[in-house]
């Protein structure tokens, strides 16, 4: 199995006259849960032909059945084992929401040997030749494509797990939990054969057009190869050519709309116009009119919103109304001299003038704000925006600095806190 190196080319295309254009999203990118990802698959004894499978869940308990399966030629394989993996792109014959993968040689040192139950038809003799596998492989990547539409794929990455004194336990847990939970199934000890599992499931690019450029890319919300169904899947946005993307709210993703779907960076609105079914292209529309006509109004009042703070407690922001001077900060960490600058500045107007301050982040790695949190030392209530709140307000820059009045009526709309601080 050949190492596989994920780059993300740059697409630079141009605008078109009316500005359009369409993005090539050819390769996966990891999110960010990839690397941090201790998710096991559990490794069940093959007793003859016969594997058990779930059939229905009672709350988080599984109901489950034995079934027949019709094996490949194992002919000189010992020690064989059974695994499923979660996909949810192929009907099949029997429980929709995975695939099941046959193992041979599983916890002997010699080379393994995987099939893979890819139509789901409980024969594993008609998937094609199965992967073998070196007993010090450092991964291997298998990948499952949508019945519908073979083009529409996510790949799964197995590796060992690499357990040392700090998790430790965290394989006794599995097995304790897997156990108790599947009596029916005997575990094969997973340490020394369990296999950690890592999810491709974004296709992104780096697009520039004139001074503006970001991440953007498709997310696979439900495991199926598909890219574009509403309220399951999602766009995402981030930093440019960061190298990973952020699944969550928090980081910029918003989900795929059945209506109208949009991004919003540096002041410039791109309409989505088209998103293929594979996750393999984009088009957007660029609207140059976008960012003043949409741009928050001095003497508007704020529209009330909820937001999560760092450390994960839901706020809303209309307790600010009582207040006679407050500032929402809306920022990222894109330029970390402006920001260094910005909370500086921020900080002083605490002390000195006694503003309430909410900083909401909105950008690609929402895996910080909990230091910036913890780094400003309680001055400022740090939390997370999203697109949604970006809109509603609306917000279409960001740094953004709002500064509210009672009742939250805005009194003034900055990009620059150095602007901010000559003014007050």
């Amino acid at each position: 199995m050949y190492n596989r190196f994920l780059i993300i080319f740059l697409s630079i295309l141009p605008l078109s006259l009316l500005g359009q254009t369409k993005l090539a999203l050819d390769n996966f990118s990891k999110d960010q849960k990839f690397d941090k990802s201790l998710i096991a698959a559990p490794i069940w004894r093959l007793r003859g032909s016969v594997i058990n499978i779930d059939k229905d869940y009672v709350g988080e308990t599984p109901t489950t059945q034995n079934v027949n399966v019709k094996l490949p030629d194992m002919t000189g394989c010992l020690d064989s084992a059974y695994m499923f993996l979660d996909f949810n792109g192929v009907a099949g014959i029997y429980n929709k929401s995975y695939v099941a993968v046959i193992i041979a040689n599983a916890s002997l040192r010699q080379p393994m040997k995987i099939w893979v139950d890819y139509n789901k038809n409980l024969d594993f003799t008609d998937d094609g030749n199965p992967v073998t596998v070196d007993p010090h492989f450092k991964y291997i990547e298998l990948t499952f494509a949508n019945e519908k539409d073979s083009m529409g794929t996510i790949i799964y990455r197995l590796s060992r797990f690499d357990f040392n004194n700090n998790n430790a336990k965290y394989p006794i847990l599995l097995r304790d939990y897997y156990t108790k939970i599947f009596p029916e199934r005997k575990l094969v000890w997973m340490v020394d054969i369990g296999f950690r599992l890592q999810i491709f499931k974004a296709r992104t690019t780096d697009f520039i057009w004139e001074k503006d450029s970001f991440t953007v890319g498709l997310f696979d919300g439900n495991l199926n190869g598909i890219y574009n169904e509403p309220e399951e899947d999602m766009l995402v946005i981030g930093d440019y050519k960061y190298g990973y993307i952020s699944s969550e709210d928090e980081g910029g993703a918003a989900e795929i709309s059945s209506s109208e779907n949009y991004i919003i960076h540096n002041g410039i609105r791109y309409t989505v116009k088209h998103i293929a079914a594979s996750g393999r292209s984009i088009e957007l529309i660029y609207n140059s009119s976008t960012g003043n006509e949409n741009s928050l109004k001095v003497g508007t009042k704020l529209a009330k919103f909820k937001y999560k703070a760092a450390d994960q407690n839901t706020r809303h922001i209309g307790k600010l109304r009582w207040r006679k001077k407050s500032i929402i900060y809306f920022f990222n960490f894109e330029n970390e001299d402006q920001l260094k600058s910005d909370t500086a500045i921020l900080a002083k107007l605490v002390r000195e003038k006694h503003y309430k301050v909410v900083c909401l982040y909105y950008g690609k790695t929402p895996q910080r704000v909990k230091n910036f949190a913890f780094n400003t030392k309680g001055l400022f209530t740090v939390g997370y925006s999203k697109k949604e709140i970006n809109h509603k307000i609306p917000i279409d820059r960001i740094p953004t600095a709002v500064l509210l009045g009672r009742w939250l009526k805005v009194r003034k709309v900055v990009n620059s806190l150095e602007e901010f601080r000559k003014r007050e």
